[in-house]
């Protein structure tokens, strides 16, 4: 009877060859992380500060592409969702939006709203929320991220 195995040395030369990979992937990560993650973000929002938006794994750089969706439009969504209470507009913004702490992670041009936190508390504590933010996706008009919080007090 024929061993039909690959001989010992080509499957080590795969595992190499995937751990390479892997490697390569790491490092492009990194370099890619390190660069959105540099502290320079050109799209502000007011009281969203930048160390905010870093904290929280939120990069916004200039948009890829033109907006498929209207800022009136994506302002409806932004506004009327998802606590079905309506939230004034502070500022909006069509920007490049990466969330690495999102599932899945977020890497694409979307309607970055910087939101009146007015009446949003904090769980567990009803603290007064100082932010929020949402982020609406032009195509589908899907909200992909909705966040509030409290700006830590400086030091």
């Amino acid at each position: 009877m024929r061993d039909l195995r690959p001989p010992l040395g080509l499957s080590r030369r795969r595992c190499v060859l995937a751990l390479g990979c892997v490697g390569v992937a790491a490092a492009t990560a990194l370099v890619v992380a390190a660069t959105v993650f540099s502290g320079t973000n050109p799209v502000q929002l007011p009281n969203i500060t930048p160390s905010i938006l870093q904290a929280s794994g939120v990069a916004l750089g200039e948009p890829q592409a033109s907006p498929p969706m209207s800022q009136a439009a994506a302002t409806a969504i932004a506004t009327n969702a998802p606590s079905g209470k309506a939230s004034v507009v502070l500022q909006a913004q069509y920007a490049h939006c990466i969330v690495t702490n999102a599932v899945p992670p977020i890497d694409q041009d979307c309607w970055a709203f910087s939101l009146d936190p007015n009446g949003v508390l904090m769980p567990l504590t009803t603290t007064p929320a100082t932010y929020l933010l949402r982020l609406v996706d032009p195509t589908t008009g899907k909200i992909l991220l909705n966040q509030f919080g409290v700006e830590p007090a400086t030091p």
